[in-house]
């Protein structure tokens, strides 16, 4: 095909506008499409190149309408201050109105609850149970429906949006080659920020990346001090209780100086926060890994799908319930599975602080409704829920009946009230 090229002046081999916006249609840009907003000049061929080629190149470079609007992060994973809030705010937005589409569902899942009502063959307990669970279903839907959450998502993370924008306009568009890349903590506090107030509104489940280095802040990369057990950052007011997890958990009385049931309680929360995580002393016996392939092997399970949750069974029907609380450990080292172990490090100290607060509170307002304490596991999750902390249930040693749950979240939701935190149900 032979060439031809506009020149600003000349009368041969002039190439028309017309024809020029028809050769360039087929992959047209905001950039390249109004060719009237150019000077003639433009049109001519420079440094070796032709209009088209430029402008392809020029495409290239560019990142298309639908490259945009594609989210391209993981929901689930690791963060760093690489990440991009915008990629996370799109998804968010992409819930909201996806919610909707699930409204059909559930007015099924109410009208065969509300058939079951009408049978007139059930207990008293199992009609509360259900009418609670319509309840619930049809709370759902209203929340679905109403832009309440939205907006409120909004006026949440503007502010955020708006810092994150004057401090990438600082920072620039582009990076010197050669030049060593500063890592910035206050790119970090945003995204980490973003991230906790995004969690409340989607499902979302991602966790700080792990630094190579030992011994320094995460957030700032400046050494820690250590002062009587506790880790503290001095340049950005980082704070954690540096728990000793190699400790027996029979010796936590004597160190938490306490004789009564409360140090029995919080033992009990703390081995369920270090076990949760994976972090415990554990020596599996032998047979159980054979007794658990076999058992796998016998009923096609597939290993690689497998939580928490879907191990307990197993664990049960094999005879070693003994283990419940051992099987994220027991996942992560299994060499067919490696399940990644929660980490939630960064914040065990904001959550032993609510936890002490509730069971305080807790005290204070049970009366007779409960004479024990809530289950540990169940603890951490909403504790967790709280503080938009990424807290799987599927990986944790829930109450296995609705009914008890039913009935820990009545209590747990009062001393939500009491310390004027909201309580989201777990069923």
């Amino acid at each position: 095909m032979k060439r031809q090229f506009a020149f600003l002046g000349g009368e041969k081999n002039v190439l028309n506008s017309a024809r020029l916006r028809k050769m360039l249609s087929s992959s047209s840009t905001s950039e390249a499409g109004n060719l009237n907003s150019y000077p003639i000049g433009w049109l001519s061929r420079s440094r070796g190149r032709s209009l088209l080629e430029r402008v392809s190149v020029r495409r290239s470079l560019l990142p298309q309408a639908d490259q945009k609007n594609a989210i391209s992060f993981s929901s689930t994973g690791n963060y760093d201050e690489e990440t991009d809030i915008y990629e996370i705010h799109r998804y968010v937005l992409e819930q909201f109105q996806n919610q909707a589409k699930e409204v059909p569902r559930l007015t099924k899942e109410i009208n065969e609850l509300k058939a079951k009502l009408e049978s007139g063959q059930l207990r008293v307990v199992d009609v509360k149970l259900i009418q609670s669970m319509i309840d619930k279903l049809q709370k759902e839907i209203q929340t679905r429906i109403s832009e309440e959450k939205r907006k409120e998502y909004l006026e949440r993370v503007s502010p955020i949006l708006e810092e994150w924008d004057l401090l990438r306009e600082k920072e620039g568009p582009y990076f010197k080659f050669g030049e060593e890349k500063k890592f910035s903590p206050a790119k970090l506090t945003l995204i980490r920020s973003f991230i906790q107030v995004a969690t409340e509104y989607s499902p979302l489940d991602l966790t700080l990346k792990p630094i190579q280095a030992s011994g320094v802040c995460p957030y700032c990369r400046k050494p820690f001090e250590n002062e009587d057990g506790k880790i503290v950052c001095y340049e950005c007011g980082f704070y954690q209780d540096s728990l000793t997890y190699e400790a027996e958990f029979s010796d936590l009385p004597r160190i938490n100086g306490s004789s009564n049931n409360n140090y029995v309680n919080r033992e009990t929360f703390l081995k369920a926060l270090c076990c949760y995580q994976g972090k415990q002393k554990v020596d599996f016996p032998a047979e159980l890994w054979v007794k658990f392939d076999d058992y796998c092997a016998f009923n096609h399970i597939q290993k690689s799908g497998l939580n928490y949750e879907r191990t307990r069974p197993i664990f049960k029907s094999i005879g070693y319930s003994g283990f419940f609380d051992d099987i994220n450990l027991f996942l992560f080292m299994h060499p067919e599975i490696r399940k990644k172990l929660p980490d939630i490090g960064e914040y065990e100290s904001l959550i032993i602080q609510d936890y002490d607060q509730f069971t305080q509170k807790y005290a204070e307002i049970k009366g007779d409704e409960r004479d024990s304490a809530l289950n540990a596991w169940y603890l951490l999750y909403i504790l967790c829920r709280r503080r938009g902390i990424p807290c799987n249930r599927c990986d944790l040693k829930m109450p296995d009946t609705p009914a008890i749950r039913i009935s820990n979240d009545n209590i747990a939701r009062k001393v939500f009230e009491a310390l004027g935190w909201t309580f989201e149900d777990t069923i």
